[in-house]
């Protein structure tokens, strides 16, 4: 978790630029193509641009999404439905958006899909807002949307009763 009005310094690999960027955005009309592979979680740099509550999060139902199921599942699995390369794939201006929803208290919840083909649940969308949440706040947890023709596959995936 990391809240911080300093800068850090960036982690071994990681241009300055892109460590300046993410912990403040400071030009988000010319960042919006920009993506960064910080690789781990650890490589991202502190916010000094917001403060955030660190358990109080509300999760918000994503537009279109009013017909889905919800399901608590913990942030570290959620991400991990992603390829390992794509985890920590981010964009500043999505990452910045998340972050000031963040401060403000809320997120929209993160999707998870179902690929029928090769019998797997997948994120279909969330990767900023999970991760933001991993590395500014201390929840360990969070509401995810599901399709309902689904729900099942995904209980049996995480286990869950």
């Amino acid at each position: 978790m990391c809240n911080s009005k300093i800068l850090d310094e960036p982690k071994y690999g990681i241009s300055l630029f892109s460590h300046i960027q993410f912990s403040s955005l400071n030009d988000p009309r010319n960042s919006g193509n920009d993506w960064y592979n910080f690789g781990c979680l650890e490589n991202i740099p502190s916010s000094v641009k917001y403060n955030f509550l660190q358990t109080d999060i509300d999760f918000i139902q994503p537009p279109g999404t009013s017909n889905m199921v919800d399901m608590r599942i913990d942030l570290w699995e959620g991400i991990a439905l992603m390829h390992y390369e794509d985890r920590f794939f981010l964009n500043p201006v999505r990452w910045d958006r998340v972050k000031r929803d963040l401060c403000d208290g809320w997120c929209y919840k993160p999707w998870i899909s179902y690929d029928e083909e090769c019998g797997k649940p997948f994120l279909m969308d969330g990767r900023h807002r999970i991760v933001s949440l991993l590395k500014f706040t201390n929840l360990t947890t969070g509401t995810f949307v599901i399709e309902k023709k689904y729900i099942n596959y995904i209980y049996q995936y995480f286990k869950l009763e």
